[in-house]
């Protein structure tokens, strides 16, 4: 498998295997940005972060760790990592078949980078997915959770539902996988005329979110381009005043303004 065709939340990095090696013993990497998260025998699910429970319960719950795993069998092709990722998956799906309560298990932005790594994790076993052959139907119970218009909603987080049912729909082969490409697509395409001005300004109010979407937009048309499969010319060529939008929203220090939600950044 060409993983360079792949769109991966994690790359590979000087840290690769010192995470994968965290996360084999139990100390779980989410993003390396966050604190490390040090389980015993018993993964705790429902964690509570004492700073940021939402972002962490996000992370955790979209099996951020198996990327990582991943990631380092990707750069060394040692088997253990991916023993390791089928064992916290299995975990976490026992617990996503007895809790009824924890809102993140079935959360459109958990659901959407979940399916990701379930897919990085689906190429790097390849002919060894007899070690896991469940996978293939938990990647098509996320599927067709993305699929679904009940849990879809016009802003950052349907497009990357859409984003990870187009990524299901090219790489796994399935019966349904041509549905999963076409309606992504056509989801996309009627979000970002629902999140954009005819003047290309992002509509949520706050400048980081214009950002956020527009870096959203590009890589899913990178990756598109990479299966002969495009966005259309009528939003590629809306990027160049999507961009045009900072010389007018920037600070004169370069910065975005403190709007909304918006952090500091450059």
């Amino acid at each position: 498998m060409n993983f360079n065709r792949l769109l991966k939340l994690t790359e590979i990095n000087n840290n690769t295997t010192k995470n994968a090696h965290l996360i084999i013993n139990n100390t779980f990497v989410l993003q390396e940005s966050l604190d490390k998260l040090t389980f015993g025998e018993r993964i705790d699910w429902d964690y509570k972060h004492h700073v940021s429970p939402n972002t962490y319960q996000l992370y955790l719950h979209s099996l951020m760790p198996i990327s990582f795993l991943s990631n380092a069998f990707e750069l060394t092709n040692d088997v253990s990592y991916l023993e390791k990722a089928i064992e916290i998956v299995k975990n976490w799906a026992r617990f996503e078949r007895t809790d009824n309560e924890n809102k993140f298990i079935w959360y459109d932005h958990t659901s959407a980078y979940r399916t990701h790594n379930l897919i990085y994790l689906y190429l790097c076993l390849g002919d060894n997915i007899s070690l896991y052959p469940e996978l293939n139907e938990l990647i098509i119970k996320h599927a067709e959770f993305l699929y679904s218009d009940k849990y879809y909603r016009k802003n950052n987080h349907g497009i990357m539902m859409d984003r990870a049912l187009i990524q299901s729909g090219v790489v796994f082969n399935y019966q349904k996988s041509d549905n999963w490409i076409n309606k992504g697509l056509f989801r996309l395409k009627d979000n970002f005329y629902h999140s954009y001005s005819s003047r290309g300004i992002h509509l949520e109010n706050s400048p980081e979110y214009h950002l956020v979407v527009q870096n959203l937009f590009i890589s899913i048309e990178d990756f598109l381009l990479k299966y002969n499969l495009s966005l259309g010319s009528e939003i590629v060529d809306k990027f160049e005043q999507i961009e045009d939008y900072y010389s007018y929203i920037l600070k004169p220090d370069g910065f975005l303004p403190l709007i909304g939600d918006s952090s500091r950044k450059k």
